[in-house]
């Protein structure tokens, strides 16, 4: 369904982003007088902002934390394997 036949957009086809190709923004009615260049920056801020993809992030931060907590987890069941063995024996 559409609505608001005469709403005023802006098309970016230019995004400067890896993850997206185009963006289709629109106007508020208040705001459709302003230059275009001034719209044509907001619009690129607004994309800039968007950053990745969420999944993109995730898979990001998931990697990140794997490779903070590896680390203490070898520590700690090395120190855990030497002291068992050390009451053992």
């Amino acid at each position: 369904m559409i609505k608001g036949i005469n709403r005023h957009m802006i098309e970016i086809t230019d995004t400067k982003s890896e993850y997206y190709e185009r963006a289709i923004l629109f106007i508020k009615p208040r705001y459709e007088s302003l230059e275009n260049k001034i719209l044509e920056k907001e619009a690129q801020n607004i994309i800039k902002a968007l950053g990745a993809p969420s999944i993109i992030k995730k898979k990001n931060k998931f990697l990140y934390w794997s490779i903070r907590i590896l680390p203490v987890v070898i520590i700690t069941a090395a120190v855990t394997y030497f002291v068992l063995s050390y009451a053992a024996g």
